[in-house]
C-alpha cells in the first residue's frame, strides 16, 4: 500500500485509481513503475542500437560481397578492415548492451532481442586475434575459390576450376579414373593447403565461443538451435531415416558395380566417393541416367529441354520470381535484378558457390551464383530465390531477427518451393515436359531422382558438423583429422576415398562450408523439415490428401495457391522473433521436427527399393571400408573409445508454452469474454495514468539556499537568457537564410549550404543546450523566466549527433526536392512532360472535367512526388524519432503534441471532430450526388466513398473548383473574383499591396521596406527549379520579412495573399519577444490568424467594398451558395487535415510499419474523409508523400485547430467590430467583414503580440474569453448551410456517409493483419462519436475500480528476478564480493577500487554459473582474513546455503535436544517476551536480552534461579575449542586466498572457492551451535561477549533461498558497477572507458568543465540508474536478515560494533566539531573554483558542483590541489627522487617501516613476515597488486602483499599497512572473535596515524629524504592544506553515505525520495549539489561501490 499513500500525496482522486491501478499491476506482475521506465529506456536503447546494427550489417555485407565477387588482394584487405572497425562497433554496442538488466523485463520480444544482442560472437576477440581469424578465414575462401586443377587428358591444360569445368567432369564423365583423378587433385588443392589456416581458425573460433559464454564453437552452434537436446534429436532424426538410406545405398552400389565392376565396387564395402557424380558424393544425381530403376521409361530430362528452348540463366531467375509471385508472395525488387550476379564474369576470380545476400537495408537483395542451364541450377534457382524472399517477408522485422527461426529455416524455405518445382505435374505445367500423367514406375524413376537428391544428402551433411563438433571439443586433434573424418564418412555414409589417405591430406576443406566457417547442421534439419514444410502447403493447396491415391504427397505443385503462399509468408514474416516451435506451429501445427513428411514422401520408393533388393540379394548395410585412412595407431585409439549409447527421444525434450500472465484469465468468472477484453484494454489505459501518476513524483534536487542565494543565481539566469537569445537570434537567422537560398533556388550547392549550415547551427543549439541544463531554472521565481528556460531545455533536432542529423536533413531535403522537382507528362500531349504542381497540374485540377485526364493526372503525380520519397521517408522517420527520443519523447508523437501543452489534446482533436462531423456528412452526401449526376453512376457510387481524383485538387484537401457544377443555386451569380482581377490588371505586386492595405485598415502593422525588396511573389522566369508552396518567413532579425509564392492572378491565390500576410503580421507582432517566445501560441495560432483575415476578405460585403464585386441582393439563396462555397473549402478541409497527422502518429509510433504505409493512409482517408483512390494502390505506392506538408516535415494539426479556432477568433472580432449580432438575421456571421475596425485590430494585435510568451489558453481568453478550443463558433457560421443541406439530401434521398470502397488499397492479408492491430483499435476510436467512447470508458473504469480491490486479495506476488542459478558456490555476502575475496577489508582510500587492469568481457550477460561477477574484477584494497564471528557491516563472514544433513559440527554442540532444563523459557523469561507489547526495553534497537545487564536484581532477572543448570565451564570448553577450531579453518581459509591473490589462475581460483565453502559451511555450523546456548545463562562478561559475537552472522541467518537471492543481488549490482564504462567526451565511438584508469584519470586531471559533467552524468547513468531497483530488493533483504539477528533493523545492525546507543548523535557531535574547519576549507575551494570556471558557473555563496571537485564522488579534493593550493610558488615535498638516488628499494621502505616500530617499543616483524610477504611485482605470474595487509590466524603467520615502488607514496603506504599488522601482533593471543579493532574505525585509524608521522617534513629529514625542515608558514599552510584535502573534505561524504543508508533501512525515507534524500544530505552536510538535473530516475548513492558491495562506510 505504499504506492497507493505516495500517489495519494502526489494528488488527488484521479491518481488515486491510477495508484490502485498500479498497485494491481506491481501485484499481479511484479513490477513497479521504476522498473517499468528501466524497460521503457531498454526498449528504446534496443531500437538504437537495432537502427545501428543494421548499418554494420549492411556495411558489412557490401565488403563481403565486393571480395567474393572480385577476388583481389586490396577487397580482401579492405573486407578485413571492415569487419575490424565492424567488430570495434560491436564490442561498444555488446558493452553497453550488457549494462541491462534484461533479464527481468517482462516483454518478451525486448528479452529476445537483448539475449541475442548480448552474444557479441567472434568480435569478442582482441583486435589482434581478430583479425587473425578473419585472415584465416578469408585464407581458406580465398584457397577455395582460386584452386585450379590439370586436366586428365590434357596435362599442360591447368586452369580447371571447380565452377564449372570439375563440377562438369563429375557430372558427365564415366571414366573412373579420370574421375579419380578429379577427385584426388582437387582434394590436395582446395583441402590439404587449407589445414594450416583451419587449425590456427578452430583455436581462435574457440576463444571467441569461450568469450561469448560457451565452452566451445560446437556448443555455440548448438545453441542457436534453442534446445538443450538438438544433438540428440539429429540423431534420433537419423535413425530414423537411416533404414530408407541404407536400402538406397545397397540398391546403388549394385549398380555401380555392374558398372565398373567387383574391381572397383565391393559388393558389402562403402561405395568410392568419387563415382557417385558429385566431388563431395553429397547428392548423386549425376549417376541417376544410368542407375534409374526403370531405364526403358522416358527420362524427365529438362536441362536438354532448357537448352533446347535457349533457356538463359535470366531466364531461370524470371521463371523463379514468377513461382513466387503466383503464391501472393513478394517479387524481387529492381534492385535485385540491378545488382545480383547470376553468371560468371570472364574478367575476374569470384567465389562462385550459390548464395543469397540480405543487405539489411529493406532494399538491396541479390544472389551471386555462377548459372549453367541444367536441371542442377534449375533448382538451385528456386532454393537461393527461397532464400530472397525469406528476406523480403521479415525485412520489417528488427535487424536481430531477420534471420530464419533457426538456421535451418532458411534452406528448407528454398527446398520447399523446389520440391514443388521438381514435380513432373510443375514441369508439365510450364512446359519443361510434356505428355500424360506418370504410372508408378515413371513415379518410381521420379522419387529415385528426388532420393539421391535428399536422402543421400542426409549422412554427408550430418557427418560434416559432427566432424567439426568433435574437432571444436578437442576430441579430434589436428593429428587426427583425416582419419577421423573418413571415420565418419565410412560408418555413417557408407562412402570410402578412392585412394588411401594421411594426415598430409585434409579432405574436409575440400569442402567450401569448412573452408568459409558455415555451420552445416542447418542443410541437414532443412532436408528433413522442408518435407514437413511440403506436407503443410500442399494440404492448403488441396494439392495433397492422405490415403487419396489422386492427390499424393510426390505430385503436389502448389504453384499459383494463394492459400499457401499466404501461410508460408505467415511463417516467413516471424523471422526469428519467436522460437523456431513457434514459427513451425504456426504452418505446419507441429512443435517439433520430425521425419515422418520425408518418409512418408518417400513410402512408394522405400517399398520399392526393399523388395528390389531383395530380389537381387543386396547386402544392407556396409562392411568396414578396406582403404587406408587411418595409421594403426589410430585405429586402435579409435577403437579403446567407447562407444555411444543409443539415442532414444526422451520426454524431458518435449516442451509446451505456458503463459504466465493472461488477465483474460484473472478471476472474473462472471465476466464475458468481451468484458474481459474491455477490462483489459481499459487495463492498457489505466497503467499508463498510473505512470503518469509515477512521473509526477519525479522531482528535480536543487540547490536550496539561502533566498539571496537564489536571488543571485536566477539573476545570472536571466543574464545569461539575454546572452543566449542574442546568440540564438543570429543562429536562427543565417539557418533561415540557407534554408531560403535553397528553397528558392535549388541546386546542389545551395542544399549542401544549407546542409552545412544546419549543422553548424545544431552544434551551436547544442552547445548552448549544454550551458542552459547547468541553471536551476525550476527553482526560479521569475515564472517568464522559468518558461524562457523550459522551452530552450528542449534541444530537437540538433540533439542527434552529427551524423544522424545530416541524415535526417538529407532525407528532408531529397523529400522536399522531388517535391519540388516532379514532372508529369501532359495527358493530352505525351510529349510534353514539365508539368508541375504549380501551377499546371493545380489548372488541371481546377478546370479539367475529363475523368480520364483528372486520373491520369492524379495517378502520375503520385507516382512522381509520392512513392519516389518512401526511402527517404523512412530514413526521416527513424533519425527524427531519434530525435524525440533524445528530447525525452517517445517518438516524435509525442513531441508535437507537447507543443498544444495539454495532455489530452488527442482526445481534444476527437472532440472537434465529433463536432463537425454531422455537417461534413451532409456536405459530402450532396457533393456525391452532383459528381454522380456528372460522370455516371459507373464512376461515382451512390454511397460510397468519392473518387480523389473528382473533387477540383490534386489531394482532395479543398472541393472549391467543383463548387461551379455543384452550386446550390446554380442561377445566381458566381462570387469568384478571378475575372475580376484580371479584367482590373491586378498584378501580384497589386495583390500584395491591397492585403497590405487591409491590415494598416485595422491599425494593424504595414509591411517593411525590406518585404517588398526581398519576397519573391512570383515564379522567377531565370530556369532555376524553386520550391512554390507558399511560405512566409521570418528571417529573426526583427527586420526580414518574406513571402515565397508563385502568385497567379486567381481568387484563390487573392486569399493565400491574405492568409500569408497574416503570418507575416503575427511576426510584425511579436518580434520585440525574445526569440523563443517568437511563435504562435500553439502550432494552429499562426495558421488561423491569416485565415481569421481571409474570413472577412471572402465576404461579398468585403469584395464589393474593394470593387471586386457588383452590387447585389444578399438574399438567401446567395448567402448559401457563398457558405456553401466557404464550406467545400473550410469544412473538407478538417478530415484530411485531421487524418494526415493521425497517419503521422501511427508512423512515428509503430502502430504503422513501413509495410502499411499506403495501406493505412487509405483506410484513414476512407474512415474519416469518406474518399477513395481513382485505382488500385500498393505498398509500391505511397500516397502522402505527393502532399508537400509530408515531404517538407511539417506538422499539419496546426492546420486542422486553424481551421476551428479561426472561426472562435472570427466572432469575437466580428462583434468588436460591430459586425455581428446573434439571432440578428441582418447581421450575419458569415457576412462579417472587419475591414477599417480599429477595434477588432487592437484586440487581434493584443494577442498576436503575446506570441508564444503564455500558453495558449491564455493567448485564446485575451482575444475570445475562452479557454478552451470551440467548433462552436464553425456550426455557428455554417448553420443556414446545415439546415439547407438536411432538407435538400432528405429531398433528393441521398445516403448520409458511405459504404466501405471497392477499390483495393490493402491487400486481405493487411485487412487481416489490420483486424485486432494497434491502428485499427485507434480507427474505431476516431470513427466512433468520441462522447460515447467516454461515457462507455467511465463506466469500464467504475467496474475495474471495483475489480481491482477483489483481484488485489487474489493476487500472488512475483519475484522479479532471473532464474536461480544450479550452483550455489558462494561469493561473500557481505561485502558483495566473490568468495575468494578474504573477509574483511582496510581500505586504504576510501573507495574498495579494483584493480587497474581491463578485465575481460563477461562470457555471457545474465549467465551466472559461479559468480555474477568474476573474481578477478573485484579487488578491495586490504586484507585481513580471520574474523569469522563478527558481523558488523554487511558483515565479515562468508557464508553458504549449503548445509549438512546430519553432521552440523556436533563438536561444538554441548547442549544436545535431550531436554530444555538447561535452556531459557524464551515463552516465560522477562528477557525473552520479544511479542509482549508491556515489555519495556532499554534499548530501542535491540529485541532480545539486554547484554550488558550483568548485575541486575533478582527481582527483575529471573535467570539467577537457573544458573545451576547453566555449566560456565561448559560454555568455556566450548568457546576455546570453537576458537581453536576457528582459527584453523581460517588458517587453510586465508591461505588458500592468498595463494590466488599472489598467483592468480583457474587453479588457484577454484582452490579459493572451495576453501570458501568450507569456511562458510563451518562458520554456519558455528552459528548454530553457538544458538543452541542461552546467553542470558552467561555471568562472565569475557564469555557471554564472544558467545554473543559468535551468535550475529548477519544475512548468512536469512533462509538458504533468500539468501541465495540477498548473493545474487549484490553479484548482479557489482557486475553492473564493474562493466560500466561510458563514451568518451566529444568522441562518441571512442567508447570503453572504465572507472579505472580512464575515468578517474580524467576527474582527477581534467579542467573541461563539460568534459567533467558528461563523465560525471554518464557514469551515473551506466550504473546507479541501472541498479536501482535491485537495490530496492536488496533493502528488504538487508532488514530482514537483521531483524533475525534480533536488530529492528539494519541500521541497528550496522552500528551495533561501535557499542554505544547514541552512535547518531555521537557522530553529529563530531561533525558539529569538524563543520566551522570544513566550512572555511570549503568558502576557500569554491573561490579558486570560482576563479577558474567563472562566476557564471560557480555562484559566491551556492553548493560546490560535485564534478570539478578532482574526484567521481567528491569524496577527496586531492586532484585539485595543484591549482587550489594557497602559496603554489612552494613546492610541496615529495621525496621520490631522492629515494631512486639514494637506491630505496622495496626491501628498504619495509626495513625502515619496521626501524619505525620498534622505535616505540612495538614488535619487530616476525621470521615468517620477511620470508613470505610479497612486496614487489613478481614477473613470472599475475598478481592483485592492492595493498594489503594478511593474518593468517595462526598466530606466527602474517603479511603484506603490494607492488612496491620506491617512490613517496609507496612509503607512506608500507607503514600504513604495517601498522596493521602491528595491531595483528599485539592482539594475536585473544580469542578469535577479538581479534580485530576496537571498533571498526580503529583499524584503519592505526595506519593513519603512523602515515600522519611517517609523511611529516620533520620525520622525511630524520630519514635524510630531505636535507632540512622547512619551518615557513607557507610550506606549513601547504602542507595542512594537502593534508585537509584528503581527510578534512572526506568527512562529510563518508558521513553522508551512512546517514542516507540509516534513513533507508529504518523506513524515514521511501524509495520514491532515494535520490532526492542523497543530495539533501549532500548538500546539508558537505555543501555538494549536482552539476545537472537530478530526478528519482536516477539513482546515484549506486554510483559509489560501497552502496551496490552494501559495505559500511562510517568506518
Amino acid at each position: 500500500m505504499s504506492k497507493v499513500k505516495t500517489m495519494l500525496k502526489i494528488g488527488g482522486g484521479a491518481v488515486l485509481l491510477a495508484a490502485i491501478v498500479a498497485v494491481f499491476v506491481v501485484a499481479t506482475q511484479g513490477r513497479d513503475p521504476d522498473l517499468e521506465a528501466l524497460e521503457q529506456e531498454g526498449r528504446e536503447y534496443i531500437a538504437h542500437l537495432d537502427r545501428r546494427a543494421g548499418a554494420r550489417k549492411n556495411a558489412a555485407s557490401l565488403a563481403e560481397w565486393a571480395y567474393t565477387s572480385n577476388i583481389t588482394e586490396a577487397n580482401e584487405e579492405r573486407r578485413i578492415q571492415v569487419q575490424l572497425e565492424l567488430s570495434k562497433q560491436e564490442k561498444q554496442a555488446w558493452s553497453e548492451t550488457k549494462m541491462y538488466r534484461w533479464q527481468d523485463f517482462q516483454d518478451f520480444s525486448l528479452r529476445r532481442m537483448f539475449k541475442k544482442y548480448s552474444q557479441l560472437g567472434v568480435a569478442a576477440l582482441p583486435d589482434d586475434k581478430y583479425k587473425l581469424l578473419m585472415q584465416c578465414v578469408s585464407g581458406m575462401e580465398s584457397n577455395y575459390a582460386t584452386s585450379k586443377i590439370c586436366d586428365y587428358k590434357n596435362t599442360s591444360k591447368c586452369d580447371l576450376a571447380l565452377e564449372p569445368e570439375i563440377t562438369e567432369i563429375f557430372a558427365k564423365s564415366q571414366d573412373p579414373e579420370e574421375l579419380k583423378h578429379a577427385w584426388v587433385e582437387w582434394h590436395r588443392a582446395a583441402g590439404a593447403r587449407a589445414r594450416q589456416n583451419f587449425t590456427q581458425y578452430v583455436q581462435l573460433d574457440n576463444e571467441a565461443a569461450k568469450l561469448n559464454g560457451f565452452k566451445d564453437v560446437a556448443d555455440w552452434w548448438l545453441s542457436e538451435y534453442e534446445v538443450p537436446d538438438f544433438e540428440q534429436q539429429l540423431a534420433k532424426l537419423w535413425e530414423d531415416v537411416k533404414p530408407l538410406y541404407q536400402q538406397l545405398h545397397a540398391y546403388v552400389r549394385k549398380r555401380l558395380r555392374d558398372k565398373y565392376g567387383e574391381n572397383v565396387v565391393s559388393a558389402k564395402g562403402p561405395i568410392p566417393a568419387h563415382l557417385l557424380g558429385n566431388m563431395w558424393a553429397q547428392t548423386w544425381n549425376n549417376i541417376e541416367s544410368f542407375t534409374r530403376p526403370y531405364p526403358d521409361k522416358k527420362e524427365i530430362d529438362i536441362t536438354k529441354t532448357m537448352r533446347d528452348e535457349n533457356y538463359t540463366p535470366l531466364k531461370m531467375f524470371q521463371m523463379s520470381d514468377e513461382f513466387f509471385r503466383s503464391l501472393n508472395l513478394t517479387a524481387m525488387p529492381e534492385k535485385f535484378w540491378k545488382n545480383s550476379i547470376i553468371e560468371k564474369p570472364t574478367d575476374r576470380e569470384i567465389v562462385c558457390h550459390a548464395s543469397a545476400w540480405d543487405f539489411y537495408d529493406g532494399e538491396d537483395f541479390r544472389i551471386k551464383q555462377c548459372t549453367t542451364v541444367d536441371y542442377e541450377y534449375f533448382q538451385t534457382t528456386h532454393h537461393e530465390m527461397g532464400h530472397i524472399q525469406y528476406f523480403l517477408q521479415y525485412k520489417h522485422q528488427p535487424v536481430i531477427f531477420r534471420d530464419g527461426a533457426n538456421p535451418g529455416f532458411h534452406e528448407a524455405v528454398g527446398d520447399t518451393i523446389a520440391l514443388s518445382v521438381s514435380s513432373p505435374k510443375h514441369l508439365r505445367r510450364v512446359g519443361l515436359i510434356s505428355g500424360d500423367a506418370e504410372d508408378e514406375q515413371t513415379e518410381i524413376n521420379q522419387l529415385y531422382k528426388m532420393g539421391i537428391d535428399k536422402i543421400v544428402f542426409l549422412p554427408f551433411a550430418y557427418v560434416l558438423d559432427l566432424f567439426r563438433y568433435s574437432v571444436f571439443r578437442g576430441t579430434t586433434t589436428p593429428d587426427d583429422y583425416n582419419c577421423h573424418y573418413w571415420r565418419l564418412r565410412d560408418e555413417l555414409q557408407g562412402v570410402e576415398p578412392p585412394v588411401n589417405r594421411t594426415e598430409e591430406d585434409f579432405d574436409a576443406a575440400a569442402k567450401y562450408h569448412v573452408s568459409a566457417d558455415v555451420e552445416y547442421a542447418r542443410y541437414y534439419v532443412s532436408f528433413i523439415i522442408q518435407f514437413q514444410f511440403h506436407r503443410a502447403l500442399c494440404q492448403l493447396a488441396g494439392e495433397y490428401v492422405p490415403e487419396d491415391l489422386t492427390k499424393k504427397l510426390v505430385d503436389c505443385d502448389i504453384y499459383q495457391s494463394v492459400n499457401a503462399g499466404n501461410a508460408l509468408s505467415n511463417m516467413l514474416k516471424m523471422g526469428s522473433s519467436k522460437p523456431w516451435p513457434d514459427a513451425m506451429e504456426a504452418l505446419t501445427g507441429q512443435r517439433a521436427m520430425k521425419a515422418d513428411g520425408l518418409l512418408e514422401y518417400f513410402r512408394p520408393l522405400h517399398e520399392w527399393l526393399q523388395a528390389e533388393n531383395q530380389r537381387t540379394g543386396e547386402y544392407i548395410g556396409w562392411e568396414p571400408s578396406k582403404m587406408q585412412y587411418c595409421t594403426e595407431e589410430q585405429l586402435a585409439a579409435l577403437d579403446a573409445k567407447a562407444k555411444p549409447e543409443p539415442v532414444h527421444e526422451s520426454e524431458a525434450s518435449k516442451s509446451f508454452a505456458v503463459t504466465v500472465w493472461d488477465i483474460l484469465k484473472m478471476p472474473c468468472g462472471y465476466c464475458t469474454e468481451t468484458t474481459k477484453r474491455a477490462l483489459f484494454m481499459m487495463l492498457k489505459i489505466i497503467v499508463e495514468l498510473a505512470l503518469v501518476g509515477a512521473i509526477a513524483s519525479v522531482f528535480i534536487v536543487a540547490a536550496q539556499g539561502s533566498a539571496e542565494e537564489r536571488a543571485a543565481e536566477e539573476a545570472a539566469g536571466r543574464r545569461y537568457m539575454r546572452t543566449l537569445d542574442e546568440s540564438t537570434s543570429r543562429a536562427k537567422n543565417r539557418k533561415t537564410l540557407a534554408a531560403w537560398e535553397y528553397q528558392s533556388n535549388i541546386t546542389d550547392f545551395n542544399q549542401e549550404r544549407q546542409l552545412q549550415v544546419a549543422l553548424e547551427v545544431a552544434d551551436q543549439e547544442k552547445e548552448a543546450w549544454k550551458e542552459t541544463m547547468t541553471y536551476l531554472w525550476h527553482e526560479f521565481e521569475d515564472p517568464e523566466l522559468k518558461r524562457m528556460f523550459q522551452k530552450y531545455s528542449k534541444l530537437g533536432t540538433s540533439a542527434l549527433p552529427e551524423d544522424l542529423n545530416q541524415r535526417l536533413i538529407s532525407a528532408i531535403n531529397n523529400m522536399q526536392a522531388t517535391y519540388a522537382k516532379a514532372t508529369i507528362c501532359d495527358y493530352n500531349d505525351r510529349t510534353k512532360c514539365d508539368l508541375r504542381v504549380e501551377p499546371e497540374i493545380t489548372e488541371i485540377f481546377a478546370k479539367s472535367s475529363d475523368a480520364e485526364e483528372l486520373k491520369y493526372t492524379w495517378l502520375e503525380w503520385h507516382k512522381a512526388a509520392g512513392a519516389a520519397s518512401k526511402a527517404d521517408f523512412i530514413e526521416y522517420i527513424n533519425m527524427d524519432n531519434e530525435a524525440a527520443k533524445l528530447n525525452g519523447y517517445d517518438s516524435v508523437a509525442e513531441w508535437w503534441l507537447s507543443e498544444y501543452e495539454e495532455a489530452d489534446s488527442e482526445d481534444q482533436f476527437a472532440a472537434l471532430w465529433d463536432q463537425i462531423k454531422p455537417l461534413y456528412q451532409q456536405i459530402h452526401a450532396y457533393v456525391r450526388r452532383h459528381l454522380r449526376l456528372r460522370y455516371g453512376d459507373q464512376v461515382v457510387s451512390a454511397k460510397g466513398p468519392i473518387p480523389a481524383h473528382l473533387l477540383g485538387n490534386i489531394w482532395a484537401q479543398s472541393w472549391n473548383n467543383v463548387e461551379k457544377f455543384t452550386r446550390p443555386y446554380p442561377d445566381k451569380p458566381d462570387v469568384d473574383v478571378t475575372a475580376a482581377l484580371i479584367s482590373q490588371n491586378y498584378t501580384a505586386l497589386k495583390i500584395f499591396k491591397t492585403a497590405e492595405e487591409f491590415f494598416k485598415s485595422i491599425n494593424l502593422s504595414g509591411m517593411p521596406d525590406l518585404f517588398w525588396e526581398r519576397s519573391i511573389i512570383e515564379k522567377p522566369q531565370d530556369g532555376r527549379d524553386m520550391v512554390c508552396h507558399a511560405s512566409a518567413w521570418d528571417f529573426f532579425d526583427g527586420e526580414d520579412f518574406r513571402i515565397k509564392q508563385c502568385t497567379t492572378i486567381t481568387s484563390a491565390f487573392f486569399k493565400t495573399t491574405h492568409h500569408e500576410m497574416g503570418h507575416i503580421q503575427y511576426y510584425l507582432q511579436y518580434k520585440d519577444l525574445p526569440v523563443i517566445y517568437r511563435a504562435g501560441a500553439n502550432p494552429g495560432f499562426h495558421e488561423a490568424v491569416g485565415d481569421v483575415i481571409s474570413l472577412s476578405v471572402d465576404t461579398p460585403k468585403h469584395l464589393r467594398v474593394m470593387g471586386l464585386l457588383e452590387d447585389g441582393p444578399d438574399d438567401l439563396e446567395s448567402n448559401i451558395n457563398q457558405l456553401y462555397k466557404m464550406g467545400i473549402d473550410k469544412i473538407v478541409f478538417l478530415p484530411f487535415a485531421y487524418l494526415l497527422d493521425l497517419f503521422r502518429y501511427g508512423v512515428f509510433r509503430g502502430s504503422t510499419s513501413e509495410a502499411d504505409y499506403n495501406c493505412h493512409f487509405w483506410q484513414l482517408r476512407e474512415t474519416l474523409q469518406g474518399v477513395e483512390p481513382p485505382a488500385s494502390r500498393s505498398e509500391e505506392d505511397f500516397d502522402p508523400a505527393a502532399k508537400y506538408h509530408i515531404s517538407a516535415d511539417v506538422e499539419y494539426m496546426r492546420y486542422y485547430i486553424s481551421y476551428i479556432i479561426q472561426f472562435q477568433f472570427h466572432r469575437s472580432l466580428c462583434q468588436l467590430a460591430g459586425e455581428y449580432t446573434p439571432g440578428d438575421t441582418d447581421r450575419l456571421l458569415s457576412n462579417c467583414d472587419i475591414y477599417n475596425s480599429t477595434e477588432a485590430g487592437n484586440a487581434l494585435g493584443k494577442m498576436l503580440q503575446m506570441g508564444s510568451s503564455k500558453s495558449w489558453p491564455d493567448a485564446m481568453e485575451a482575444l475570445t474569453g475562452q479557454r478552451k478550443m470551440d467548433a462552436s463558433g464553425v456550426l455557428e457560421y455554417f448553420q443556414p448551410l446545415y439546415e439547407w443541406l438536411k432538407t435538400e439530401n432528405e429531398r433528393t434521398g441521398e445516403y448520409i456517409g458511405w459504404e466501405p470502397t471497392t477499390v483495393q488499397y490493402c491487400t486481405p492479408e493487411q485487412r487481416n493483419n489490420m483486424e485486432n492491430s494497434e491502428f485499427r483499435q485507434k480507427l474505431i476510436k476516431y470513427s466512433e462519436p468520441f462522447g460515447q467512447t467516454m461515457a462507455c470508458a467511465k463506466t469500464i473504469v467504475q467496474i475495474l475500480a471495483h475489480v481491482s480491490f477483489v483481484i488485489l486479495c487474489h493476487a500472488e506476488p512475483q519475484l522479479d528476478l532471473p532464474p536461480l542459478p544450479q550452483v550455489s558456490t558462494q561469493r561473500n555476502p557481505y561485502y558483495g564480493l566473490s568468495s575468494t575475496t578474504p573477509a574483511n577489508q582496510f581500505d586504504l582510500n576510501r573507495n574498495f577500487q579494483f584493480t587497474n587492469a581491463r578485465p575481460q568481457g563477461s562470457a555471457t550477460p545474465g549467465v551466472y554459473p559461479v559468480s555474477s561477477t568474476p573474481i578477478n574484477r573485484i579487488n578491495p584494497d586490504i586484507n585481513n582474513n580471520g574474523y569469522p564471528s563478527l558481523d558488523y557491516g554487511n558483515g565479515r563472514n562468508p557464508t553458504s546455503t549449503l548445509r549438512p544433513n546430519d553432521d552440523r559440527n556436533r563438536e561444538f554442540r554441548p547442549f544436545d535436544n535431550r531436554g530444555r532444563d538447561d535452556r531459557i523459557d524464551i515463552n516465560n523469561d522477562a528477557n525473552f517476551r520479544r511479542n509482549d507489547p508491556n515489555f519495556a526495553r532499554t534499548d530501542p534497537n535491540y529485541v532480545g536480552t539486554n547484554p550488558y545487564n550483568f548485575n541486575g536484581d533478582s527481582n527483575t532477572n529471573r535467570i539467577d534461579d537457573r544458573l545451576n543448570h547453566a555449566s560456565l565451564q561448559r560454555v568455556r570448553d566450548f568457546l576455546l575449542q570453537a576458537d581453536d577450531q576457528a582459527s584453523k579453518e581460517c588458517t587453510n581459509n586465508v591461505a588458500s586466498q592468498w595463494n590466488f591473490e599472489t598467483d592468480v589462475n583457474d587453479a588457484t581460483q577454484h582452490a579459493a572457492l572451495e576453501a570458501q565453502q568450507r569456511y562458510t559451511l563451518f562458520q554456519r555450523g558455528l552459528w548454530e551451535a553457538a544458538q543452541q546456548v542461552p546467553l542470558g545463562a552467561i555471568r562472565d562478561f569475557s564469555s557471554f561477549r564472544q558467545l554473543r559475537m559468535l551468535s550475529i552472522i548477519g544475512p548468512a541467518a536469512l533462509p538458504p533461498d533468500q539468501l541465495d537471492r540477498y548473493n545474487r543481488i549484490i553479484n548482479d549490482m557489482l557486475a553492473v558497477y564493474n562493466n560500466a564504462d561510458i563514451c568518451a567526451y566529444n568522441e562518441p565511438f571512442k567508447c570503453g572507458l572504465h572507472l579505472q584508469p580512464d575515468l578517474q584519470f580524467i576527474m582527477s586531471h581534467s579542467r573541461d568543465w563539460d568534459e567533467l559533467q558528461h563523465v560525471w552524468t554518464e557514469w551515473r547513468r551506466n550504473t546507479g540508474r541501472r541498479i536501482r531497483d535491485l537495490y530496492e530488493q536488496l533493502v528488504d533483504l538487508t532488514n530482514q536478515a537483521a531483524r533475525l539477528n534480533n536488530f529492528t533493523d539494519a541500521s541497528a545492525y550496522w552500528m551495533f560494533p561501535y557499542e554505544t546507543l547514541s552512535l547518531r548523535q555521537e557522530v553529529e557531535e563530531v561533525w558539529e566539531q569538524v563543520k566551522p574547519l570544513y566550512d572555511l576549507l570549503h568558502a576557500y575551494v569554491r573561490r579558486r573554483l570560482r576563479e577558474a570556471y567563472g562566476p557564471e558557473r560557480i555562484s559566491r555563496s551556492a553548493p560546490i558542483p560535485a564534478h570539478i571537485l578532482g574526484d567521481m564522488w567528491g569524496q577527496s579534493w586531492s586532484s585539485i590541489v595543484p591549482f587550489t593550493l594557497p602559496y603554489p610558488g612552494n613546492k610541496l615535498v615529495d621525496v621520490t627522487p631522492e629515494m631512486v638516488r639514494q637506491g630505496y628499494t622495496p626491501q628498504t621502505i619495509f626495513q625502515l617501516a619496521e626501524e619505525f616500530f620498534v622505535s616505540m617499543n612495538m614488535s619487530a616483524m616476525p621470521p615468517d613476515f620477511w620470508a613470505l610477504s610479497l612486496v614487489e611485482q613478481p614477473a613470472s605470474r599475475q598478481i592483485h597488486c592492492q595493498p594489503s595487509a594478511w593474518d593468517f590466524c595462526n598466530g606466527h603467520d602474517y603479511r603484506i602483499k603490494m607492488c612496491t615502488h620506491p617512490d613517496m607514496k609507496d612509503l607512506i603506504t608500507a607503514h600504513h599497512e604495517m601498522a596493521h599488522i602491528e595491531y595483528f601482533l599485539a592482539y594475536k593471543n585473544q580469542p578469535k572473535v577479538f581479534r580485530d579493532g576496537a571498533n571498526p574505525g580503529f583499524h584503519e585509524a592505526i595506519g593513519e596515524t603512523i602515515a600522519l608521522s611517517v609523511s611529516s617534513p620533520r620525520h622525511l629529514q630524520t630519514l635524510g629524504l630531505i636535507q632540512k625542515s622547512v619551518d615557513d608558514t607557507a610550506h606549513d599552510i601547504n602542507y595542512l592544506y594537502t593534508q585537509a584535502m584528503d581527510k578534512v573534505a572526506f568527512l562529510p561524504f563518508a558521513l553522508v553515505m551512512d546517514r542516507w543508508r540509516w534513513d533507508v533501512f529504518t523506513g524515514d525515507v521511501r524509495k520514491e525520495q532515494y535520490n532526492c534524500h542523497w543530495w539533501r544530505l549532500r548538500e546539508q552536510y558537505g555543501g555538494i549539489k549536482p552539476p545537472v538535473l537530478r530526478s528519482e530516475l536516477d539513482f546515484d548513492p549506486g554510483s559509489k561501490y560501497h552502496i551496490p558491495a552494501n559495505i559500511p562506510y562510517i568506518r
